[in-house]
């Protein structure tokens, strides 16, 4: 078995510097030569694999160049990987990896140009977070992707396309902070969010690319994305078990999208959007939460949207035997 390199830290922070042969037996890149068997590289190509070559990594790995001809068969790493500061355009070498147990982190690489290497990768045991990667167009290279068993975290990205594959992701979706981002296409194959879906301060002018999108398990929300015009995209949506939350889409004008939903299993929150005339998308929903919130301000909203007409709110909450009375109901218009 070959033993990892181990590297601290997790998404969003510094992972930290390797740590070198010590007290507790870890090793780094520049220390170890696991995978050099003494073979001599075949014309033209790496040597081939042979049955001293390590087929899979103990331990968490801070990838650096170095490390890449010696993982050149190794197929599952039984901990944590993360790609950052990495001063290569892609990832070249890691075509044999199938399986990460822990969480994939590839954060601050601004030389990365291409996720080409993954080819291979079809399982995370943890979370995948992709974040502040500027020469990163897209996800190409990870279209073997069936699954996350946590959360898929995406920031500052261009474009989606590569996830083609993934099917199902049981912990949250976090798509947000990426003013470039106009298309969810990448997504066609995503049925299922077991967690939290949260969009946010992207460009998006519809959510077009994510129509086989079914349940999500969590909260859904939607805001702070000003180009948004339209809900196209969540065409085959039909439960939301947490809330729903369309807040401060300023372009917005109806909920048209909407119309397979037919459970909400938290409460309904729409306000600020300033250019919303309808609730007609969700002339489908059956199921609302009733039940009555841990204080006023917590419950179910509709409240400062300035071109929906107050009468409408006051029906749509009548229907589910709720009341438009303050702070439900608040600045609206008076039609």
């Amino acid at each position: 078995m070959f033993v990892g390199w181990i590297a601290s830290g997790c998404g969003g922070s510094d992972p930290g510097e390797s740590q070198g042969t010590g007290t507790d037996g870890a090793t780094t890149a520049d220390e170890t030569t696991a995978g050099d068997t003494g073979d001599t590289p075949t014309t033209g190509g790496a040597p081939a694999c042979g049955p001293d070559d390590p087929t899979s990594i103990e331990g968490d790995v801070m990838l650096t160049p170095a490390m890449i001809p010696g993982m050149r068969c190794v197929a599952k790493i039984s901990g944590t990987l993360t790609i950052q500061d990495f001063p290569g355009p892609s990832l070249a070498g890691l075509e044999a990896l199938t399986t990460v147990t822990d969480s994939v982190y590839i954060e601050e690489n601004p030389a990365l140009t291409s996720l080409s290497g993954l080819d291979g990768l079809q399982q995370i045991g943890g979370s995948l977070w992709i974040q502040s990667n500027s020469g990163l167009a897209s996800l190409t290279g990870l279209e073997a992707l069936t699954s996350i068993n946590d959360s898929l975290v995406l920031r500052d990205m261009g474009s989606l396309v590569g996830l083609d594959s993934l099917a199902t992701v049981a912990g949250d979706l976090q798509i947000g902070s990426d003013f470039a981002l106009t298309s969810l296409t990448g997504l066609g194959a995503l049925t299922a969010v077991g967690g939290d879906v949260n969009i946010y301060q992207n460009d998006l002018e519809s959510l077009a690319g994510i129509e086989a999108l079914r349940t999500i398990g969590g909260n859904f929300e939607i805001t702070n994305n000003h180009q948004l015009t339209s809900l196209a995209g969540l065409s085959g949506l039909i439960v939301v078990s947490g809330q729903l939350e369309i807040v401060q889409n300023g372009a917005l004008p109806a909920l048209a999208g909407l119309e397979a939903l037919t459970t909400i299993g938290g409460h309904l929150e729409i306000d600020g959007e300033t250019a919303l005339t309808s609730l007609a998308g969700l002339a489908g929903l059956t199921s609302l939460d009733q039940s009555p919130p841990p204080d006023e301000f917590e419950g179910s909203s509709i409240s400062g949207n300035p071109a929906l007409c107050q009468s409408e709110a006051e029906a749509f909450f009548a229907k589910f035997g709720l009341s438009c009375e303050f702070p439900a109901c608040l600045d609206n218009a008076s039609c």
